[in-house]
């Protein structure tokens, strides 16, 4: 049975981490410990929203017209284009404020940051997939 309430790091659980059909919780080395330090830095909550996902749980997304996931999105692990664990969370966060101090520190951390009404993606590209880094706005047709 997993323990979707398991701390995987000091400020967030396998419930925001894990892949929402498994809970493995696979991510490229040392993102997460980017991702905790980034919390430590702004002293905000941050509720992940979508972290991790296995390849078949990508999929999914990616057939699913609500979302527009990339089949080789940075969100999956054993990604077989870039031949990464995953380097990409999203962050729920509708504050303008909060968004100010979420998005200074990230992109200050090196994270690459795309923006959505609702959330905030952060993922390190450039670290991980040698991609250069990026602030990008999503379409307004993404549903979730």
């Amino acid at each position: 049975m997993i323990d979707w309430n398991e701390r995987i790091t000091p400020h967030f659980t396998r419930r925001e981490l894990g892949s929402p059909d498994t809970g493995e919780v696979r991510y490229a080395a040392g993102f997460l410990d980017s991702l905790e330090a980034l919390r430590v830095d702004v002293d905000l909550a941050m509720a992940v929203t979508s972290g991790c996902r296995s390849p078949a749980y990508n999929q999914r997304l990616v057939d699913d017209p609500r979302y527009q996931a990339s089949p080789t999105s940075l969100h999956m692990f054993s990604n077989p284009k870039w031949g990464i664990d995953a380097c990409a969370v999203d962050v729920a966060c509708t504050d303008p404020m909060v968004r100010h101090a979420l998005i200074s520190a990230a992109t200050a951390r090196g994270f690459s940051v795309g923006v959505h009404p609702r959330f905030l993606h952060l993922d390190d590209r450039t670290t991980f997939a040698g991609l250069p880094a990026a602030i990008f706005l999503y379409s307004s047709r993404i549903s979730r």
